[in-house]
């Protein structure tokens, strides 16, 4: 499992909403090359035998995963319906499970779609040969770029440039066996603004992130947040701890994994996610209501 993270009515209202739009695609297309590697997606969520397709539940939220006969994943749909807003994520991506295409539409409370809502569409084009990639931000048919970058051997991302936020840019760095362990932002002039730091049990699997802010005043990283995965012996998470380091606090966030119900091929369908908060500085301890996690899978025939 990865490491466990408008409403408008004036022109001022349409500009932050294009912001918060802007950021959500980068975030998207960065954790999706950003995986942790050699684990394909569909080893990533545990699964077994010929899949097809997935459709998951969770609460607000449901996801579809479209895979290959190779178990490659090539689509994946996402809808959301919060109390605000609704909206709804179509990705499409390449043989190696790179992001080629994205598309998401912001629903407002009113239905609009066209008019009122937002729909932001990217393209991103590989050249394996020459090392290199482009993302594409396409309005009205028209295409211009926002990110540019170089890529691995293995055609892992390198280093992005964000061409539409001040020229930052973003470095990775991975170990033997290609997983990433370091993504590094900095400022258009080299200086750090933050990183995060990945490891791995024996069977590659997420164990371990770090998230560091750079304080250039005191010229040193400030450890800002940290998460910590369990697995059974199968890969299924078990447990996970998140810690968030406030100004004044710690807030820790415990999530406990109970596998109900399973399918033919021992792939889970039903998931029980028990959580608990607790504030270091106030010793309060709050236990939210368990969250039920569905899948229905379907499989090639053998």
């Amino acid at each position: 499992m990865k490491y466990l993270l408008l409403q408008r009515k004036s022109n001022a209202g349409g500009i932050i909403l294009k912001k918060i739009l802007l950021l959500v695609i980068l975030m998207i297309f960065s954790l999706t090359i950003a995986q942790a590697q050699p684990l394909s997606k569909k080893e990533e969520m545990n699964l077994g035998g010929p899949v097809k397709s997935v459709i998951e539940i969770d609460g607000f939220r449901k996801n579809e995963y479209d895979f290959s006969e190779k178990g490659l994943l090539v689509k994946k749909h996402t809808e959301f319906d919060f109390k605000t807003h609704r909206s709804r994520q179509n990705l499409l991506y390449d043989g190696k499970e790179r992001m080629v295409k994205s598309k998401i539409i912001v629903i407002l409370p009113n239905g609009e779609e066209t008019e009122t809502g937002i729909t932001s569409e990217s393209e991103i084009s590989y050249d394996d040969k020459n090392k290199i990639y482009q993302v594409w931000q396409i309005k009205k048919n028209e295409k211009s770029g926002f990110i540019s970058g170089t890529l691995t051997n293995e055609g892992k991302k390198l280093r992005e440039d964000y061409l539409l936020l001040k020229n930052d840019f973003q470095e990775y760095r991975y170990n033997s066996s290609s997983q990433l362990i370091k993504q590094a932002k900095f400022d258009k002039n080299g200086v750090p603004k933050s990183k995060t730091e990945f490891k791995y049990d024996v069977n590659g699997r997420l164990e371990e992130v770090q998230s560091y802010s750079w304080i250039e005043n005191q010229n040193k990283w400030q450890l800002r947040a940290e998460g910590k995965n369990k697995y059974d012996n199968l890969g299924r998470a078990l447990h996970t701890i998140r810690k968030d380091y406030l100004e004044k606090d710690t807030l820790i966030d415990e999530v406990e994994f109970e596998y109900t119900e399973f399918d033919s091929y021992g792939n889970w369908t039903k998931r029980v996610d028990k959580s608990f908060y607790h504030h270091k500085v106030y010793g309060r301890i709050v236990k939210a209501s368990p969250r039920t996690i569905t899948r229905e899978i379907t499989y090639y025939e053998e």
